[in-house]
């Protein structure tokens, strides 16, 4: 229980820019139908959060203790590749917003 209580004030770049900007960027504050599709998005976006989560804590549990680790763990590793190949694929359609200074 100390090593998360350790590890947690340790400052790390990678938090600076989570994943969730690259999905609020698609959208134009300006317009009112691209708000009302980030309140959308941000819906979506916490909803599969935690769907993975219970997802993580019952079935790939339940897969490790009834068939074997190997398929338990291959089930998250498939999604994580499904996840990135979607990624890689959607590339050219995303809105890519330049960085601005602080």
């Amino acid at each position: 229980m100390a090593f998360p209580a350790i590890v947690t004030p340790i400052p790390c770049k990678a938090h600076t820019y989570p994943p969730t900007h690259l999905g609020a960027d698609q959208f134009d504050d300006a317009d009112p139908q691209d708000r009302r599709e980030k309140e959308s998005f941000w819906n979506s976006f916490y909803l599969v959060i935690n769907l993975g989560s219970l997802f993580a804590v019952t079935v790939v549990v339940y897969v490790q203790e009834a068939v074997g680790w190997g398929v338990g763990f291959a089930i998250p590793a498939a999604a994580m590749l499904m996840a990135i190949v979607m990624f890689v694929s959607g590339t050219s359609l995303y809105s890519h917003v330049p960085p601005t200074e602080r």
